[in-house]
């Protein structure tokens, strides 16, 4: 095998939007650092999103990912 299997792609793509360098983003309580790059995340697995901006509230979301629905975008 090559290793082009789906078995490497059990991970999704979570996409922020309106990202400022301020932004501090935590997935389940780790915090990533975010770059404007999609952000991976397991699939099948619920994970917390937080998002704190200067300026704003802070907001969280719970994702959960799938095959058939990999990827989101948090406005």
């Amino acid at each position: 095998s090559d290793g082009q299997t789906s078995e490497q792609s059990e991970e999704g793509k979570l996409i922020l939007s309106g990202v400022e360098i301020s932004m501090v983003v935590h997935i389940d309580g780790k915090k990533t650092d975010y770059v404007g790059k999609p952000i991976m995340i397991p699939l099948n697995k619920e994970v917390t999103v937080s998002v704190k901006k200067s300026g704003y509230l802070p907001y969280s979301k719970t994702v959960t990912l799938t095959k058939e629905e990999n990827s989101s975008v948090l406005t």
